[in-house]
């Protein structure tokens, strides 16, 4: 079954991703200084709209953005922070991860 909250247009090597959540709206491109700023020109023409900053957290997740190194980095722990404190075991003590701690993912 299809997401019909997400739209992504792809042109060439060109693409841009729009994601919808109830009154939120998250923009990906590959391509920040041409094909952003005309989404959001075509968005707010037809739409109101409004807070068009960069997006920091969204369900659970975090996101931190490195433009410098055009990196990005998602993770969960102030959600997973939460859910401990939740549950009375924020101070429960860890075990070891099959995976690598800092384990960098690249694509080949």
């Amino acid at each position: 079954m299809a997401n019909t909250n997400v739209y992504v247009k792809k042109v060439g090597a060109l693409f841009v991703a729009i994601a919808l959540y109830i009154h939120h709206y998250i923009i990906i491109t590959n391509d920040c200084k041409k094909i952003l700023p005309q989404t959001k020109m075509l968005l707010s023409a037809e739409f109101e709209m409004t807070n068009m900053e960069e997006i920091e957290y969204c369900l659970g997740i975090q996101i931190n953005k490195n433009h410098q190194l055009h990196m990005m980095e998602l993770n969960q722990s102030k959600y997973i922070n939460n859910v401990l404190k939740i549950y009375g075991m924020k101070n429960c003590k860890s075990i070891s991860i099959p995976l690598e701690i800092g384990l960098k993912l690249i694509k080949h």
